[in-house]
């Protein structure tokens, strides 16, 4: 098993075990709130330092920027220097968030530009690591100073609860991204240890781990050895790759969403929903609507509102556009991200109208036609998300056409040749299989799904001890169970949003 301070580390959970029992028996008190909040952001910081202990300057320096902004602000009547503040919030967390995810990026794409003038010339890559979850913290930072600045809350005058709601452990590294409104008020009022709720958040933590560990970390063996060799693979296998990649991505991000918010309900807090079955979806515009579900309406307050108001469907469909070109780049620095945006933001304005139109006709079958398109659309623009570079996503692209290639392999060979026998690929979807049940459980029949946390107290400790022994006899650690012939370097995989 692999020992990491990450949720799926051994280490993790026995320093959370101990937090847990410290934090109810001595902690959690009205009278001890000041003592509670500086423990949990003791706690964050040291989770924090575990990936990188000099990260913690800039998630210090940006939350201690944005605590004086914000009480500057709403002391502040004069509305130039009003914005003059914002601004600054605004530059210094964007500056870091370019310097050290964009930096690469802006010279890769300015260096044909600088060559034509001075083909001599040569611009400085930098080769420094990415601080963990600099993208999700910085938004939330900024949520905060743009809402004090619009009035809609207060600034939050002890340091010590901003400090902590910044870096709060749980959903420090890839959210759900909490707005202050929601979040911050936690912070100034002791908890109720409610024995049901805390076997639901368990219940729900072990979900999100059985989905990460022993479905999302299956399913990335095959789709790591079919993106590391792009040109060996044939239609049948880049179709497997395409799909695996859908389940592995919203396994990984779900799993991690599933236990943040089951984690910090263990600690009496509540945090957002981050996904609403997205795989169901009605159009291309709903998938987005569900599927990571804080950083879709971040960018819609902050970004599409901000913009001019629409006047018609053109001008609708150019913010549209802008908007996900933003949150392509947002995901990752690199064209094959902005290019991903690109074409999300196109199918939601070309194809979207489509599919509502074929869902108000008699038709069901025409309907559902529709829908499955709008997904496969979907699904394969992730082929630019997974890929390296655009050259690398134009070779699997290319590789659906392989059809003869594919006699002349046993059916088999297709896949123990990316790291899968056929048990293990049986294994695989059977476990996709059970996401998609759980998921029209969850959609079409609620309250069979809410049996599962509120039932009978033998389901629901039967339900644990079912996850429980998948995690351990199914899970992958250190490249461990059904590896087949996977190299020894492809260890457990990490959260997929933990590098956004």
């Amino acid at each position: 098993m692999q020992f990491s301070m990450g949720f799926e580390g051994f280490v993790f959970w026995c320093c959370f075990s101990l937090f847990f029992l410290v934090y109810w028996l001595f902690l959690n008190f009205d009278s001890r709130i000041q003592y509670r909040n500086l423990s949990l952001l003791i706690a964050s910081y040291l989770f924090y330092a575990s990936w990188d202990w000099r990260f913690l300057g800039i998630i210090l320096t940006s939350s201690v920027l944005d605590f004086v902004v914000g009480i500057r602000l709403e002391s502040q009547k004069n509305e130039a220097k009003r914005k003059n503040l914002l601004v600054s919030s605004l530059v210094l967390n964007l500056g870091f968030l370019a310097l050290f995810k964009y930096h690469n990026f802006f010279i890769d794409a300015a260096e044909p530009i600088f060559r034509f003038f001075s083909p001599s010339a040569s611009l400085t890559h930098l080769s420094w690591v990415l601080p963990v979850g600099i993208s999700f913290y910085t938004f939330q930072t900024i949520s905060y100073t743009i809402d004090v600045y619009r009035g809609t809350i207060k600034a939050e005058r002890d340091p010590i609860t901003f400090l902590t709601y910044v870096a709060f452990f749980p959903q420090l590294l890839a959210g759900p991204i909490e707005r202050a409104k929601t979040l911050m008020p936690q912070f100034h009022r002791a908890h109720r240890f409610e024995l049901d709720a805390m076997k639901k958040a368990f219940l729900r933590i072990l979900w999100g781990a059985f989905k990460k560990v022993v479905i999302a970390d299956r399913l990335a063996i095959f789709v790591n050895q079919a993106y590391a060799y792009p040109e060996d693979l044939t239609t049948l296998t880049t179709v497997t790759a395409i799909v695996f990649f859908v389940f592995q991505l919203y396994c990984d991000f779900s799993g991690y969403c599933d236990m943040a918010i089951g984690m910090a309900k263990l600690l009496g807090f509540e945090l957002s929903e981050n996904f609403r079955r997205p795989l169901l979806a009605g159009n291309i515009r709903s998938v987005y609507q569900r599927w990571h579900i804080t950083i879709h309406n971040w960018f819609k307050e902050y970004v599409y509102f901000a913009l001019p108001v629409h006047k018609n469907n053109l001008h609708r469909g150019v913010k549209v556009l802008f908007v996900f070109s933003l949150a392509g780049l947002w995901h990752g620095s690199g064209f094959n991200f902005l290019l991903w945006g690109v074409m999300n933001g196109v199918l939601i304005f070309s194809l979207d109208p489509l599919i509502d139109a074929a869902s108000r006709t008699q038709s069901r079958v025409l309907g559902i036609v529709t829908r499955g398109i709008g997904h496969a659309a979907v699904y394969l623009s992730l082929v630019f998300f997974r890929s390296e570079t655009l050259q690398e996503a134009s070779v699997v692209f290319s590789s659906l056409s392989k059809w003869n290639e594919m006699k002349s392999l046993p059916l088999s060979e297709h896949f123990t040749h990316f790291g899968l026998n056929t048990n293990e690929l049986i294994v695989a979807v059977l476990l996709i299989l059970i996401v998609l049940v759980v998921e029209c459980m969850q959609e079409y029949r609620p309250k069979a799904h809410r049996r599962f946390y509120q039932g009978h107290g033998l389901l629901r400790w039967s339900s644990a001890m079912a996850l429980s022994l998948g995690i351990l006899l199914l899970g992958f650690y250190d490249g461990r169970e059904g590896a087949g012939t996977v190299k020894d370097d492809l260890a457990q995989e990490e959260f997929i949003y933990e590098q956004f």
